[in-house]
């Protein structure tokens, strides 16, 4: 979600976006001579963190001087040293400040010649129409500064955001189990910066402590005191905002999955694909996100089908098997 907004915001000011996955893909992109001004670098991502990618970039032939500037909701000292270490030219924090990122992405990128103006990150006024409701859980005018002061567009951000984390301890617990020792901490991270995105403070306080506790190793039962806190205000946030009428619409309505029944074969056959490494899990998995639409299960339907973009068919695998214990089909 902070990657579809900076997306957003970005070509609204008229800069040319690619989006790379992960560290690795951002790699393998710029080794392939395509031309960029400069790198917009997540620290926390799997397969290649940023930090890794930005040390293997600065190895590559002409990318020594190359701006890449992290995007990170990490921002104490030790972070920061840690991104000018490994070759990082700059850092814009998250939740995104509109007006420092433009300024900060000024400083290493100019436009072309006869390109339409500079780069602006003023908000847009709204119209009286567009006026955004009080939420109940949200400082919305925190939320709306961060989508440019663009009413439609944050509430598309908090509609993406409903989506994409009401299954969060489904996801989280998934991943502690899992053989990705970073998954968990990345979860926390993501929640964090997408609760300070829209302007859940109560939450994005809460996932931080969360992330630190993980960052430092605590003892598990601090770490499950401190997902336990998360999760109450996430549900009590979720189930406030839902039935809100200005947020709701049919996309996340809480809708229930379909029949065990119909996603056993479904679920049977992308068992087989993974378990063969086959690249054709893709196309199940996709199908069975559509599926899953609206439902309670949307999430870790995406979830699976973000690691198989990425052919990690192992953290697949850990997906699948949450899918099939709550729908309860069988093996």
């Amino acid at each position: 979600l902070n990657q579809e907004l900076a997306h957003d915001l970005l070509e609204r000011a008229g800069v040319e976006v690619v989006i790379a996955g992960d560290g690795q893909q951002a790699v393998d992109l710029l080794a392939a001579g395509s031309r960029f001004d400069a790198v917009l670098m997540d620290c926390q991502m799997p397969v290649m963190d940023g930090y890794t990618a930005t040390r293997t970039l600065r190895g590559l032939p002409g990318l020594q001087t190359l701006p890449v500037i992290a995007m990170t909701a990490s921002v104490l000292e030790a972070d920061r040293a840690r991104m000018y270490d490994c070759g990082m030219s700059d850092c814009i924090p998250k939740p995104l400040d509109v007006p420092q990122m433009f300024a900060t992405l000024a400083r290493w990128v100019h436009p072309q010649p006869g390109a339409d103006g500079p780069l602006s990150g003023a908000p847009a006024a709204a119209t009286p129409d567009d006026a955004v409701p009080a939420l109940p859980g949200i400082d919305t005018a925190a939320g709306l500064a961060h989508c440019m002061g663009k009413p439609q567009l944050y509430r598309r951000v908090l509609r993406a955001f409903l989506r994409g984390q009401r299954d969060f301890a489904a996801q989280f617990d998934e991943a502690r189990r899992g053989p990705d020792t970073q998954a968990a901490a990345r979860l926390a991270h993501t929640l964090r910066g997408l609760a300070g995105t829209v302007g859940a403070h109560a939450l994005h306080r809460l996932a931080s402590e969360l992330e630190e506790r993980l960052a430092r190793g605590s003892a598990d039962a601090d770490i499950d005191a401190a997902a336990t806190a998360l999760t109450r205000e996430l549900d009590a946030l979720i189930g406030s905002l839902l039935p809100h009428p200005w947020v709701a619409d049919e996309a996340v309505a809480d809708g229930a999955p379909p029949d065990p029944g119909q996603l056993a074969e479904p679920l049977r056959a992308l068992a087989r694909l993974i378990a063969d490494s086959d690249a054709e899990a893709l196309t199940y998995a996709l199908e069975l996100q559509r599926v899953l639409a609206g439902s309670s299960l949307e999430s870790l339907a995406a979830s699976l089908g973000d690691a198989l973009k990425r052919y990690d068919f192992e953290q697949a695998n850990t997906w699948l098997s949450a899918l099939y214990e709550r729908t309860g089909v069988q093996r």
